[in-house]
């Protein structure tokens, strides 16, 4: 009997650190739902049309894979929505008009993830933004954004059930054209929550 506890109980052990090692991936639902976003001409422009950036949300699916105990790269797929107001130059004799419009976004991310002792992490990496819907080209000076830099600090705790909490403060640069017009900035806290496997 003692031979076979003692054969038993190290099995036993050595298959709860297998399991526990072999939770490398993971599957997420991650959510910006009180984003703020800065739309503005890069430099000083005189005579344009002035633009106040209402608000940003986005929502989606993420994978995730360690690839060391403090090392993970992600992916996935997000929707994205910005909401912005345009207001034209006054001009002796005019109305200034208001017109507020939208920015609507698919998200393709590539981010790289470094854990800072057990709960905090740093996370950077780029983004293929595809718009599919928004703004009219013939009104408003837009550029297309498609590569984006993401850069992000936050934290995150797994419980042993494999479920996995985190929230992520970002910053989020949308146009990194040299030749672009327009500046086009998210900031905002990312919520994920995930399961391990």
């Amino acid at each position: 009997m003692r031979k076979l506890i003692l054969f038993v109980f190290p099995l036993c052990f050595s298959l709860t650190l297998a399991s526990q090692s072999e939770k490398k991936n993971m599957i997420s639902f991650v959510t910006s739902p009180f984003g703020s976003v800065l739309y503005e001409y890069k430099g000083d422009v005189q005579g344009g049309a002035s633009y106040d950036g209402k608000s940003h949300c986005s929502f989606g699916m993420e994978y995730s894979r360690n690839l060391s105990n403090s090392f993970e790269m992600s992916s996935g797929i997000l929707f994205s929505h910005n909401k912005i107001k345009s207001t034209s130059s006054y001009y002796p004799g005019t109305f200034t008009s208001v017109r507020n419009f939208t920015v609507n976004y698919i998200s393709v991310p590539l981010i790289a993830k470094v854990s800072i002792f057990d709960y905090l992490f740093l996370n950077t990496g780029g983004i293929i933004n595809i718009r599919i819907s928004g703004i009219d080209k013939d009104y408003i000076s837009y550029d297309d954004n498609i590569l984006a830099f993401f850069f992000g600090i936050g934290g995150a705790y797994t419980f042993s059930t494999g479920i996995h909490l985190s929230a992520n403060p970002f910053v989020q640069l949308n146009n990194l054209s040299p030749n672009r017009t327009m500046d086009f900035i998210n900031y905002g806290v990312k919520l994920g929550i995930g399961y391990k496997f």
